[in-house]
């Protein structure tokens, strides 16, 4: 059978793929709007986009042992307008003369091998930093959790993380004025 025939017999095929791929002008929308697979119904809610020049001005530091973590994660936070520096090692964190300097928030694995999130921030800590923090795990347990408000984790997100909640915590914890921190707002 050839290609022309099959179109004859099924035309709602050709029809049901054409509109995804098309933008309406000025939108960014497919044509016809957002629709659900199953019901052909509009979505619900979408989430609020973050504006990548008002977050430009905070820097995260984001350790984690595994590679592919490391290059999604960055990738999500860099599109949200986020300066991102990363660690795979816990312990370069600590030996780094730079250290945080800059460093609005880090993000940090609880388990990596030779040292775990918390001790870094335990040793973090122990030399002044004040720094926020979010603490992500998929191994999580009460223990962890109370040594983790102990050292003044901000929040404790499990793995996988959905990206809507990082976003709507990282929203919380580093809060924008006119594209500017509150800190250096509030100077002048």
């Amino acid at each position: 059978m050839d290609s022309s025939r099959r179109r004859e017999r099924n035309p709602d095929l050709l029809a049901a793929f054409r509109p995804f791929w098309r933008l309406s002008p000025g939108t960014g929308a497919p044509r016809g709007g957002f629709r659900s697979f199953s019901t052909g119904t509009p979505f619900a809610k979408r989430r609020p986009e973050m504006s990548p020049r008002s977050n430009s001005t905070y820097t995260i530091l984001l350790v984690d042992d595994d590679p592919s973590v490391l290059s999604c994660t960055r990738r999500c936070l860099e599109r949200s307008g986020y300066r991102v520096r990363i660690a795979s090692d816990p312990s370069q964190v600590l030996a780094t003369e730079k250290g945080l300097d800059g460093v609005d928030l880090m993000l940090l694995d609880y388990r990596m091998p030779g040292m775990t999130g918390l001790e870094l921030l335990d040793g973090l800590r122990r030399t002044g930093s004040g720094v926020k923090c979010i603490l992500l795990s998929a191994f999580l347990n009460d223990e962890v959790r109370s040594q983790a408000r102990e050292l003044g984790v901000d929040r404790v997100l499990d793995k996988p993380v959905d990206v809507g909640m990082l976003r709507e915590v990282l929203a919380e914890l580093l809060p924008v004025n006119g594209g500017r921190r509150l800190a250096d707002a509030s100077r002048g």
